[in-house]
């Protein structure tokens, strides 16, 4: 897309020396590899800490895949626009972050397809709901939340 990757998240799961190996390549603000929250923390790799925007597999496509997993398209729509409804619910008193993953190849088809439509729609019309990259989110949690020295979240 023009310019190098500031974030990593593995296709699958990372080696045990991905992290080790982003900080020796440098230039990554932050991974996703992790699963463990629902908003951005900081965590030590060989004493240095780094950003992790956490992913999610509970707002994925490839659940259509998994079992237990979405039987119909409305499954998916359901969990998103429930799970979204939370947040905003939530959000008053926190920061919240939703991850929705698509793969063209799972939700490239018409009814697949409809669901994101209407969920972002039906996101559109909630008060607070920003549409955000990975990089954006992780420069405005480094500007607002910058890593404490010596601490690990």
């Amino acid at each position: 897309l023009g310019s190098r990757p500031v974030g990593w998240n593995s296709r699958s799961w990372p080696s045990e020396n991905t992290r080790s190996l982003l900080l020796e390549l440098g230039g990554f603000s932050y991974h996703s590899e992790g699963y463990s929250d629902d908003v951005p923390y900081y965590e030590s790799i060989d004493g240095t800490p780094m950003l992790v925007v956490p992913y999610s597999k509970t707002y994925n496509d490839s659940r259509y895949l998994m079992s237990p997993g979405f039987s119909s398209p409305r499954d998916f729509l359901d969990t998103l626009t429930m799970g979204l409804d939370q947040l905003v619910l939530e959000g008053a008193d926190r920061c919240s972050m939703m991850t929705v993953a698509v793969h063209a190849r799972w939700s490239g088809q018409a009814a697949r397809a409809a669901v994101m439509r209407k969920f972002i729609e039906h996101a559109q019309t909630l008060p607070g709901v920003r549409f955000m990259r990975r990089d954006h989110i992780a420069r405005w949690w480094l500007d607002t939340y910058p890593p404490e020295t010596g601490s690990n979240r």
